[in-house]
């Protein structure tokens, strides 16, 4: 599990995912609440902020689904 400190806050993110879009990776650390952050390096570092229809949302949306299922069955 990463912690993050956020101004007088820390946010735990668990679970993380590298998806494959097109020719790249991008990673992605996920928190229940916050929602997922993703980024293009490994190092988590450079965020990326994807558009509405980006390519990374039909594997983020399926990644969940599993992600949910997992969670629900425990």
């Amino acid at each position: 599990m990463t912690c993050h400190r956020i101004g007088n806050a820390i946010v735990c993110i668990s679970p993380w995912k590298r998806f494959h879009v097109g020719n790249r990776y991008i990673m992605m650390e996920f928190h229940p609440y916050c929602g997922p952050t993703f980024f293009t390096d490994r190092a988590c570092t450079q965020v990326y902020d994807p558009v509405e229809n980006d390519p990374v949302w039909p594997l983020f949306n399926k990644w969940l689904d599993k992600y949910n299922a997992a969670r629900n069955t425990k």
